[in-house]
């Protein structure tokens, strides 16, 4: 392969979504390039069987070439479903220095995951996605996750085995930074408050469709949330309150994400706001709000400089113009196109906001 004799400094290949991407590519790709430290295939919409193998990724082509790039650190193998605990072996048993592995969608189960855990000890990070769990195997996460003591950001589905992992992670004492949790089935509100008592060193939390939060939940939830810097919260059960409380209960807290929330309150609100100069970041993509909510925004959060208010219910140029009047740094805003909008924003064009539409509802005049 020419590609090794004319990129020997190239350290970094992805090639995601690559159709027909075969395990002789991969291989003849670690044959010029022994060098590469990070490498990306990751693809969707494979489906595996006999006659689809030999048309994508398997167990043996990782295993050829995680022999022969021993200086990899970061591999994303995401959507590659002819990969399996094999492939997960021979990246840990091969790949020493792997301080990254995507394998969200790959045939995997807790054992490959947990050989990972037990072997790669400079991994830092693991999104193994949705997994499947075998009776009476002896690697489990309540035995492996205490080898993993670099770990730092963590992506995993266990459906219906949340407490389990959480409780894993809490007893191993692991200083989590970041951790999605996707879907509440087999997590109570117990378990979830213990492992974020018991994980103080955690800076990013993702949680999605927890149905069981609620702003009281959230009240009680916000007193083990002081190091949050970033939170994403996709739970269609919080409300207005919810965001008002994180704003005033984590004072560390520079962005959040928050999405098909209901964000919609009243002039005689009974609570008590108060101004965070941290927060940089908000994305209220897709929730449902009123003017009253919007205004509060440029109150409470007077620093930002990044607005998403694509496909947001209830916005109006009032309120939009009442938030960049209150926050002067805004720098990059993110609102559905329409004639009323890019004519009210012609207003502020010498504050240099950098504007993008997601969604054009209509053409503007320009």
């Amino acid at each position: 392969m020419k590609l090794g004799l004319t990129m020997k400094n190239l350290k970094i290949l992805r090639c995601p979504r690559a159709k027909c991407f075969r395990n002789h590519h991969l291989v003849a790709i670690a044959d010029a390039l022994p060098w590469l430290e990070e490498l990306g295939i990751q693809f969707s919409g494979n489906k595996f069987d006999s006659k689809s193998a030999k048309y994508m990724v398997t167990d043996a082509g990782i295993e050829v070439m995680s022999r022969k790039l021993r200086r990899l650190r970061q591999i994303n193998i995401s959507g590659q479903v002819g990969c399996s605990d094999r492939s997960l072996i021979a990246l840990s048993s091969n790949c020493e220095l792997l301080v990254e592995i995507q394998c969200a969608c790959c045939k995997v189960t807790e054992h490959g995951v947990c050989f990972v855990l037990r072997h790669s000890r400079n991994l830092i990070s693991l999104d193994a996605g949705p997994y499947s769990s075998l009776q009476n195997d002896s690697f489990t996460f309540e035995n492996s996750m205490t080898y993993a003591t670099s770990l730092r950001d963590l992506v995993l589905e266990p459906y219906g085995d949340h407490d389990r992992i959480l409780s894993s992670i809490s007893t191993a004492g692991i200083p989590l930074e970041k951790i999605l949790i996707y879907e509440d089935s087999g997590l109570s509100l117990h378990g979830l408050s213990t492992f974020l008592c018991a994980c103080p060193s955690l800076t990013h939390l993702t949680l999605f469709d927890i149905d069981f939060l609620n702003d009281d939940s959230m009240r009680d939830l916000c007193q083990y949330l002081s190091s949050l810097v970033y939170i994403k919260l996709c739970c269609s059960t919080l409300t207005a309150t919810t965001f008002f409380l994180l704003t005033k209960e984590c004072p560390m807290l520079s962005e959040i994400d928050l999405g098909l929330l209901e964000l919609q309150v009243e002039d005689d609100l009974d609570m008590v706001l108060e101004r965070n100069y941290r927060i940089r970041s908000l994305n209220l993509g897709f929730c449902e709000s009123n003017d009253e909510f919007l205004k509060k925004i440029g109150v409470i959060c007077p620093n930002l400089q990044t607005l998403n208010l694509t496909g947001l219910h209830g916005l109006t140029t009032e309120s939009i113009g009442e938030i960049l009047r209150c926050c002067s740094q805004i720098k990059h805003l993110t609102v559905d196109r329409t004639r009323e909008m890019v004519t009210f924003l012609e207003q502020f064009q010498t504050r240099h906001i950098k504007i993008e539409h997601y969604r054009i509802l209509e053409e503007g005049n320009d």
